[in-house]
């Protein structure tokens, strides 16, 4: 089998602008990007896509533009499509409708469940609802920077809530993460992302003025990494097909860059001599397979490694671990630096 090469591109997605109730203009946005050394951001202000005339190449930054479907509950970014999807139906029918005009879409903050609901809470309602009625796969966000902080941040007194943010960043809730492995390990191919859900928020405190939290420092958080067969093409619709087909097949990974740089490839399998990448599907009926976790990086050499299969830890290493599995299933890689939640992988599947 012919080896295939990868290209990887880091991006960051969810981010609100002034054309929703963002405080940063298109410019602030595309400024912290470039700063931040990003390939490519995905903007989702709410239930508008006012921000599309800037989608295309701003040098060496690509642009996208979705929205955030915005109901009371159950809050969806909607991607790929080129007109608002009406959020003032059932849940289900903005999904389909999202995927009936050539779209897909991520369920946003599916957990976030601070009890004071005065601050802005949208939890997913109803967790039977994961899919567009066609059968097509859709995303969650396991993990929801400004909802983990928004859950925890009572932790820290304030200002330290808004200038020392890290220890309240405690990464995917359990709940998230049993779900989204139960639903690979049914056969629902279910793709998950990180989301900043930036909004740079300015808060008042003791007569001074505070940003939660900074374009430039959110984007230098949770960082989404996707895998590509060729370059990005400076044609940008071609582009963006190639970043949008590649979330949607779960050909990504991301970090939190707080603890620790983008990693290049760090969880491939290897069956005779074909390496296959993350969101690749191999058979156990053509060979041994072995399941790699490598972070070639020295300064991630001290990393804890987790392999997950079919929603239980099956084996550990710090900086790389090697694992033969003798049965089908979906296989993903955690890790954690310092102690905080680190990295998190999609699958690699693996068929009998």
């Amino acid at each position: 089998m012919a080896e295939q090469q990868r290209y990887t591109y880091a991006g960051v997605l969810h981010i609100h602008t002034t054309h929703s109730d963002g405080t940063g203009s298109l410019t602030d946005v595309l400024d912290a990007a470039h700063e931040s050394r990003l390939d490519w951001i995905i903007i989702t202000d709410h239930d508008t896509r006012a921000a599309s005339p800037a989608e295309g190449w701003h040098n060496d930054l690509l642009v996208l533009v979705g929205h955030e479907v915005t109901p009371t509950q159950s809050h969806f970014l909607a991607l790929d499509v080129a007109e608002v999807i009406n959020r003032e139906q059932p849940t289900q029918a903005f999904i389909d409708e999202t995927y009936a005009k050539g779209g897909f879409g991520v369920m946003a903050h599916p957990d976030d469940h601070l009890a004071d609901r005065t601050l802005g809470v949208h939890p997913w309602s109803d967790w039977e609802i994961n899919r567009a009625s066609s059968g097509a796969p859709i995303g969650i966000e396991i993990w929801n920077l400004m909802a983990d902080w928004r859950s925890n941040r009572d932790s820290l007194p304030r200002p330290e809530q808004f200038t020392r943010p890290e220890p309240t960043l405690k990464g995917p809730t359990a709940n998230v993460l049993a779900w989204w492995d139960q639903l690979n390990v049914q056969g629902q191919r279910t793709f998950a992302l990180g989301g900043l859900d930036a909004h740079a928020f300015h808060i008042h405190h003791a007569g001074e003025r505070y940003v939660v939290f900074p374009y430039f420092w959110l984007f230098q958080t949770l960082t989404n990494y996707v895998l590509l067969d060729a370059p990005l093409n400076r044609d940008w619709t071609t582009a963006s097909r190639q970043v949008y087909r590649a979330l949607q097949q779960g050909q990504s990974y991301f970090v939190n860059r707080l603890y620790g740089p983008l990693p290049q490839s760090p969880f491939t399998a290897q069956q005779a001599s074909h390496t296959a990448h993350i969101g690749d599907t191999l058979a156990l009926a053509d060979g041994p397979i072995t399941l790699r976790g490598e972070l070639s990086e020295p300064a991630l050499a001290d990393t804890e490694l987790r392999l997950i299969g079919n929603g239980d830890g099956l084996h550990t290493g710090t900086g790389s671990l090697h694992y033969t599995p003798t049965a089908p299933g979906t296989y993903r890689l955690e890790g954690r630096r310092t102690g905080q939640p680190w990295l998190y992988t999609n699958p690699i599947y693996i068929t009998a």
